[in-house]
């Protein structure tokens, strides 16, 4: 199963990063529909914050890709694209990919 996990700006409700880690297992390697579309996806998010210019972290290897804004006082809207996509196919692939939420406590 793919475990995506929203990071989440307190108090401003707005989708700050991300971290995606396993597999689905919904088919083969080279044939796995939901991991190409959350693989795409992610890399989409990546190449957008790289080509706007917005400063953010970044891990990946081949288990985990981690991103997290800098300035968590900004809305990006790729993000919150990205977060209402990844629930989207939660619901129609729910044995193959689970979202969670998490909270970043920090300042007002």
């Amino acid at each position: 199963m793919i475990g995506v996990e929203m990071l989440i700006k307190n108090k401003l409700c707005h989708s700050i990063g991300f971290n995606i880690c396993g597999h689905s297992g919904y088919d083969t390697k080279g044939k796995d529909i939901v991991c190409a579309a959350v693989s795409s996806t992610s890399q989409m998010v990546v190449l957008g914050l790289q080509e706007q210019e917005i400063d953010f972290e970044l891990a990946n290897d081949d288990d985990l890709l981690y991103v997290l804004l800098k300035n968590h006082d900004s809305k990006i809207n790729i993000l919150e694209a990205f977060r209402i996509f990844i629930e989207k196919l939660e619901k129609q692939y729910k044995e193959y990919i689970k979202v969670s939420y998490y909270v970043m406590e920090w300042g007002s």
